[in-house]
């Protein structure tokens, strides 16, 4: 299998330092990226605004997946398809109903986040309408350690529905849970153990971690997993 994986700007800020979306532009112009996954996953339509504003100034030309919230317009997906040639975009379960009609809905892949207040009958309703899976595999694993009763089934549905788009971040073993923030690379050793069917070819590095520290962590990842995959960069 051939995998993309992405450098990413992301927007949750578990530290200010680092986690300053606008410091991730900078350092895309500095790196002269010219692709990238973004994440404006906490920023409202008003913030977005200023977030698309960076991005047209930037280098950067392509970006192959945007993790949306419930609040996103027609007409920011469209400016990211027409203007990036986007085509695969993340949304959450408890978005769907705000998707549900829209015809772009099949660029539309689910993540499920193995949190309580959600219902793996209610994905499995809602899926043949959308694209598929988006596969967090942080999330994935802490439904494995936490012996979530949907975490077998979530296996399955893996086999029966295309995986449009991975994320990627860190998991703490010793307290079971998953981090944007990765803060050394044996966070990152549970990947060794995600089936190989479990692996979309689109990936991006939802991270909190400056650009630079992405593009080494990458190169990581690309060592421990070289023996079941072949990335393509």
């Amino acid at each position: 299998m051939n995998i993309n994986i992405y450098p990413s700007i992301t927007t949750t800020k578990l530290f200010k330092k680092f986690g300053n979306w606008r410091n991730f532009f900078k350092e895309v112009e500095e790196l002269k990226l010219t692709e990238v996954a973004l994440f404006p996953t906490v920023l409202n339509p008003i913030e977005r605004q200023e977030f698309w504003d960076y991005l047209k100034k930037s280098t950067i030309s392509s970006v192959p997946f945007v993790h949306l919230r419930d609040d996103f317009s027609r007409e920011e997906v469209q400016f990211l398809i027409q203007n990036y040639g986007t085509q695969r975009f993340t949304i959450h379960l408890n978005a769907v109903k705000n998707y549900i009609d829209w015809p772009e809905r099949k660029m539309f892949f689910v993540e499920q986040l193995f949190r309580p207040e959600e219902s793996l009958a209610e994905l499995e309703k809602y899926l043949p309408e959308f694209g598929g899976l988006t596969v967090d595999f942080s999330h994935l694993e802490r439904g494995k350690y936490n012996n979530h009763p949907d975490y077998q089934r979530s296996l399955e549905l893996f086999n029966h529905h295309q995986l449009g788009i991975g994320h990627l971040n860190g998991f703490i073993r010793t307290f079971k849970m998953d981090t944007h923030y990765v803060y050394c690379k044996n966070n990152l050793n549970y990947l060794k153990n995600i089936p190989n069917y479990a692996w979309p070819d689109c990936i991006g590095l939802e991270m909190e971690n400056p650009i630079r520290v992405q593009l080494k962590l990458k190169d990581y990842i690309i060592k421990l997993t070289h023996d079941k995959f072949a990335p393509k960069n």
